[in-house]
């Protein structure tokens, strides 16, 4: 997230777009406001365009904490209860919530739950190409790394465990939204062990945690299903019915 007025934050981008062109690297803004991006657009050495790829994740937030909306989101709703009905002693945990000598605690077995979720995957896919391999560990190392990064005012990790055992993780953060003045939840990582319907559970637990609490976080409009993976984002818009009417996800590089 940056800072400061929209010509602020428009200097800020193009000074490191333009410094890393000229280390030969490409450097990318995703989520830009409209007010970003009028600054931007006279900038020669800047472009800018929507992302068709990203603006077709966005939902409503109350669509995905009520999930009453649509048939399609029904059906995720009663996978979370049959998930309550198979776990009735699941708990969740947010981090920001834990008094601070636990909070390392909390982190440790969160990064401890997701080195064996990345070994189990790795180990699985033994037997792909070497591009299948290296794009699995990539994404893999890009959602251990978000766990460390997500941490503090504007973020929510939460995991889910039933019995001490940790069933499934989830963080993301909140940025600007997809219209002027609106916010949005932009969930990076959601992961479980493969206990069945741990995911629609969780999601949906950790959406009603910024939903029911704007005291803590804000009015949040809008939800990103931004997985760290492409699989994943396929998985959320065959499940969750993105709105179609949303997808003006601005990028600049």
């Amino acid at each position: 997230p940056l800072g400061g007025t929209p010509r602020e934050r428009a200097k800020v981008i193009t000074d490191i777009i333009r410094s890393r062109k000229k280390a030969g690297i490409r450097a990318e803004f995703h989520y830009l406001s409209e007010e970003v991006i009028k600054e931007l657009q006279p900038e020669k050495s800047v472009l800018v365009e929507t992302d068709p790829v990203l603006s077709d994740y966005i939902y409503p937030i109350e669509n995905l904490a009520r999930l009453e909306q649509s048939k399609r989101l029904r059906e995720r709703r009663n996978q979370a209860a049959s998930f309550l009905k198979e776990h009735p002693e699941a708990q969740t945990q947010v981090l920001a919530e834990l008094p601070a000598q636990t909070r390392q605690f909390f982190l440790r077995q969160s990064q401890a739950f997701l080195d064996d979720w990345q070994k189990e995957r790795m180990q699985r896919a033994s037997g792909a190409d070497a591009l299948e391999r290296d794009t699995l560990q990539a994404e893999s190392l890009a959602s251990i790394d978000l766990t460390k990064s997500l941490q503090g005012p504007g973020t929510v990790q939460m995991t889910l465990s039933d019995g001490g055992k940790i069933l499934g993780y989830a963080s993301g953060e909140i940025r600007d939204g997809p219209k002027p003045e609106t916010k949005m939840l932009v969930i990076y990582v959601q992961k479980s062990d493969g206990t069945k319907n741990a995911i629609p559970y969780l999601n949906q637990a950790l959406v009603r945690e910024v939903f029911d609490h704007p005291e803590k976080y804000g009015k949040v409009d809008y939800v990103n299903m931004m997985d760290a993976s492409n699989a994943g984002l396929r998985q959320f818009k065959k499940h969750y019915e993105p709105d179609p009417l949303l997808g003006q996800v601005w990028k600049a590089y």
